[in-house]
């Protein structure tokens, strides 16, 4: 009869493995929230990234592609917001519980720029994060931003429109 001891082990262990995963954010854990969107031009002839054109009202931009401050790539930039030093994806050997997608959307395109999301990072001591994107926009036609938390409980979606269009 020694078996038994060693079935109730690898019971165990088998279940101390399947709850190794992180547990779920705890219902009273705040989930963060999109604080804002930047979105910042790569400068071709400078290898510098410009200012965000998402700040105030967006305004026309014409010839990002070529010209004085040409562009082929934009940042963007998402800022979270959340409880300080609040893990919201698990550990690092985990997959992740929460995450932040972007979709980025030209007119007239029937699939996307892009379409990623990636892990929320662990919230900074003042409980804010940021999450980055590269993208490479066409530079002709409106550029449309969906933002989005998903994950347990996450509902989170903030939009943004860019005006970029081809012109003299």
């Amino acid at each position: 009869m020694r078996l038994l001891p060693w079935l109730t082990l690898a019971g165990l262990l088998l279940t101390a493995r399947s709850g190794a995963s992180a547990p779920p954010v705890p219902a009273e854990v705040a989930l963060p929230r999109i604080e804002a969107v930047r979105l910042q031009l790569f400068d071709n002839k400078t290898g510098r990234f410009g200012d965000d054109v998402l700040a105030g009202t967006p305004r026309g931009l014409s010839n990002i592609g070529s010209g004085p401050q040409a562009s082929n790539a934009a940042l963007v930039v998402v800022e979270l917001r959340g409880q300080p030093d609040a893990r919201y994806s698990g550990r690092p050997d985990t997959a992740p519980r929460h995450g932040l997608r972007l979709v980025a959307s030209e007119r007239g395109r029937h699939r996307p720029l892009l379409d990623q999301t990636q892990a929320l990072p662990v919230m900074g001591p003042q409980g804010q994060a940021f999450v980055a994107f590269l993208l490479h926009p066409g530079g002709c036609k409106p550029l449309r931003l969906s933002v989005s938390l998903i994950g347990p409980r996450a509902t989170t979606t903030t939009e943004a429109q860019l005006p970029l269009s081809c012109g003299e």
